[in-house]
């Protein structure tokens, strides 16, 4: 009888692989008809067309347009944590971490409008509901994972400071919605002549923290 050996099975990793490039594919063609076109005219069927496979393909993957659209989001995210992860570990001194994380932050997503768009802007086809969509973006894994590379940041600056001003929260907060605000409202504003984003901030930021230091002392 012949003996069995646990050999890996070649043709089911294969597979998987197979599955994963066709994943990836119909992600990046959503990705890119996301980006450059009106959401609500972008369709599955189109999508799939981009991607060389059947809208039949695409649903053995994702369920609805709102599920790719939230594949495509998560893609984006992932991508910009990964570089906000390697700025915070390799910036030593806590002030200076926030200081650079954040300042990095505005300028990424400012070279990236488009991904900005697609990451922070509800599906156009359908608005949050909380009763059909138990599992919103905004407390999906992808976005906690962004989220703890601020918030320990500035409870690591905070700890620094012999009387925190604030709760480092409310501080990781106000940090995160100024510096998505100067990216996101001159979206919003094309027709007027503003400043130098980056710019603006850098000032943020700094004056933020000038205060919290002011304050603690």
């Amino acid at each position: 009888m012949e003996k069995r050996t646990n050999r890996p099975d070649r043709s089911r990793a294969r597979a998987t692989e197979d599955k994963e490039k066709v994943r990836e594919a119909i992600v990046n063609a959503g990705r890119q008809l996301l980006a450059t076109e009106d959401p609500s005219k972008v369709s599955l069927r189109r999508i799939a067309a981009v991607a060389g496979y059947s809208p039949a393909t695409v649903y053995n993957y994702f369920d609805d347009y709102r599920a790719l659209y939230t594949a495509v989001r998560a893609h984006e995210m992932e991508l910009a944590t990964s570089r906000f992860e390697r700025i915070a570990a390799r910036t030593k001194d806590p002030e200076q971490r926030v200081r650079k994380l954040f300042l990095a932050t505005a300028q990424y997503w400012l070279k990236h409008l488009d991904d900005f768009d697609l990451v922070f802007a509800l599906p156009a086809k359908k608005a949050a509901d909380p009763a059909a969509d138990p599992s919103p973006f905004g407390q999906s894994p992808t976005v906690m994972r962004a989220l703890k590379v601020y918030y320990d940041a500035v409870d690591a600056y905070f700890s620094t400071l012999p009387h925190p001003p604030i709760p480092p929260r409310l501080a990781t907060d106000t940090l995160m919605a100024a510096v998505h605000g100067i990216v996101a409202f001159p979206r919003m504003t094309r027709t007027m002549v503003w400043s130098d984003m980056e710019t603006m901030a850098e000032i943020v930021i700094d004056g933020m923290l000038h205060r919290w230091n002011a304050s603690a002392e």
